[in-house]
């Protein structure tokens, strides 16, 4: 995906956002005036030629999130990685993704055996988990695939509900550990 930082410069302009950043800026009718002191000298954008750069970068935004979710949503199967040998110096160490049914990518894992992890094989994991997601992997150590995401479900359910019914049955749910 290299070639998706390309249109990131004809959006990104530094003066712009170090001024923003640093409200180092004014309005004035339908100009924005950067005043940093390092500029040297006072730079005005009109009002036409911030809405070209705003509307590219939103795109760019836009664009970004859609190749960001095709590419984890791509992951349905989890697959066995090889780690880089400044990760591990144990030839057998493999990484293998944590798939979350129904969404794609969320993690990484060794890709220990029980056995293995019994004989002191050191396990490792990281990703983006749901509470209920932590305490699945806690208990099953080779788990790789996780079920669909239980909160979205349980938040299509309740967005039909009143709101005091909501609260009390958001109560009742964590109560039990559901979530």
């Amino acid at each position: 995906m290299i070639d998706s930082m390309v249109p990131f410069h004809d959006v990104f302009d530094r003066e712009l956002r170090n001024a923003i950043f640093h409200s180092d800026y004014s309005l004035y009718g339908g100009e924005l005036r950067l005043t940093g002191a390092k500029l040297g000298v006072e730079r005005v954008y009109k009002h036409d030629e911030l809405s070209v750069l705003f509307n590219k970068a939103l795109a760019y935004f836009e664009t970004f999130k859609i190749l960001m979710s095709t590419y984890i949503s791509s992951y349905q199967i989890p697959k066995i990685i090889p780690v880089h040998p400044d990760f591990s110096n144990d030839p057998e160490e493999e990484a293998v993704t944590i798939i979350r049914k129904g969404y794609g990518l969320v993690g990484l894992k060794d890709n220990w055996t029980l056995e293995q992890i019994k004989r002191g094989k050191i396990p490792f994991r990281m990703g983006r988990f749901l509470r209920y997601e932590v305490r699945m992997l806690d208990k099953n150590p080779i788990l790789a695939v996780l079920p669909p995401n239980r909160i979205k479900r349980i938040n299509s359910i309740l967005r039909f509900l009143p709101n005091f019914w909501r609260k009390e049955i958001i109560k009742f749910i964590e109560k039990r550990n559901w979530v």
